[in-house]
């Protein structure tokens, strides 16, 4: 079963067991509550197995060939370069006698970045309800402020606002940056467990919006992806970006009260440094802040907790891909590393990445401790091809405490294998 079917399981589970009703699983999954309502049947009937996608393995019976497409796209910009979608379906029917729907026409042209719809007038918005379940959605923001006024460094307050309680999580750092943002998230799951959802803005942490798409990217038709939406994305914890401040005015409203009531209360604890600042928040501020400002969800909880056997720490890092040049050496932040000649025969099926732990040295993981003094063995045989290979960091366990989180150094290149030796 892919991810997606393991979490409707899930949810299924909790309906069985009447936890949450089947309306509510429509909304989770984002479907119609008449397919929920068909999935559920077969799941009472076949159990897991009736939520495998019966197409799976099939192309679609209503899809178009490459061949098509590709040739309407021709005709397109060929004789209906400045047309929109709707005027060049008609024409294309009458006078190429090609039949095609022009939302299809349309999605293809967006796709390959030939049309852009035009902007509508912005419509009229209200404040949004809280979510009714604990863990439907959590709003992650950071602020830049003056915390410890003249006595310390500037800080970020990078913060987790439950939508449906309030119930707020956050911690200091020096930057809002990803290695920052990943860390408070694993600690927020090591405490509550995993949202279904994350309700972010637009900055670079979140959103690819400083680069154009890689050759890669283009091929494999991937859109362009940050590593902290990589993460979440192994984790199947969506993403929702607002457009704009006042979309996630919970979060910003929160910021507010922070900047007013914490920046007080740290004055008057005669705190002057982060570490300091931390350690007030896990000990003291949170769970007042929680007595005074929390409130009671109408539904369960649906936080979804980690598997026993994932390891939090091989996904909230920075994951990237190297090859294997013909000298057996791969290159990573202008070192080369020396695979050993013992691993020639070592065959990879599947194309794997380089990982490296938030706010980590780069210094070498391997099966056995590198040691720059070590001998050196002489490089392997050269391959015939390139290979892309895997890497694999320690086994650590996730922190729930408030000690200082645990940083682990740079892995290595291959499964379980020996780096010989690191040129600089």
């Amino acid at each position: 079963m892919s991810r997606k079917e393991r979490n409707r399981l899930e949810v299924f589970g909790r309906v069985k067991s009447r936890h949450i009703t089947q309306l509510k699983a429509s909304e989770l999954f984002g479907l119609s509550y008449r397919q929920v309502l068909r999935m559920y049947q077969r799941y009472m009937k076949e159990g897991a197995c009736g939520l495998v996608h019966k197409l799976r393995g099939r192309d679609s019976n209503r899809g178009r060939s490459l061949v098509e497409r590709e040739k309407i796209l021709s005709i397109y910009q060929e004789h209906y370069g400045d047309f929109g979608p709707t005027l060049a379906c008609e024409q294309m029917g009458e006078r190429q006698r090609v039949a095609i729907d022009h939302e299809t026409l349309r999605r293809w042209l967006v796709k390959a970045g030939v049309w852009k719809g035009v902007r509508k007038r912005q419509k009229h918005r209200s404040r949004r309800e809280r979510m009714a379940h604990p863990g439907e959605l959590v709003q992650l923001d950071g602020s830049q402020h003056a915390w410890l006024e003249d006595r310390g460094p500037g800080m970020s307050l990078i913060e987790l606002v439950e939508d449906a309680t309030g119930i707020t999580y956050g911690r200091f750092y020096r930057e809002e940056t990803t290695e920052a943002v990943m860390d408070c998230f694993g600690r927020y799951v090591g405490q509550h467990g995993l949202p279904r959802a994350l309700y972010v803005d637009q900055d670079s942490i979140y959103v690819v919006n400083n680069r154009e798409a890689t050759a890669a990217e283009v091929l494999e038709h991937r859109e362009p992806i940050t590593q902290f939406g990589r993460a979440a994305a192994e984790l199947s914890v969506k993403i929702v970006v607002a457009n704009s401040p006042q979309a996630k005015g919970r979060v910003e409203r929160v910021h507010g009260t922070q900047q007013d009531r914490l920046v007080k209360l740290l004055r008057l604890e005669k705190i002057s440094t982060m570490e300091g600042a931390n350690e007030y928040l896990e000990k003291r501020y949170w769970s007042d802040y929680h007595v005074r400002f929390g409130r009671r969800a109408l539904g369960a909880d649906i936080h979804r907790q980690l598997p026993a056997k994932m390891d939090l720490r091989q996904i909230l890092c920075f994951k990237e891909e190297r090859t294997v040049g013909r000298d057996w050496c791969v290159c990573y932040q202008k070192r080369v590393l020396q695979i050993g000649s013992k691993h020639q025969s070592l065959a990879l099926p599947a194309p794997p990445s380089k990982t490296a732990t938030p706010n980590s040295n780069s210094s070498v993981f391997s099966p056995r401790t590198y040691s720059p003094s070590a001998p050196r063995s002489p490089p392997a045989s050269v391959p015939a091809m390139k290979r892309i290979l895997t890497a694999k960091c320690p086994k650590t366990v996730f922190p729930t405490s408030p000690e200082p989180f645990p940083h682990t150094p740079i892995a290595a290149i291959i499964i379980n294998a020996h780096i010989t030796s690191l040129y600089m």
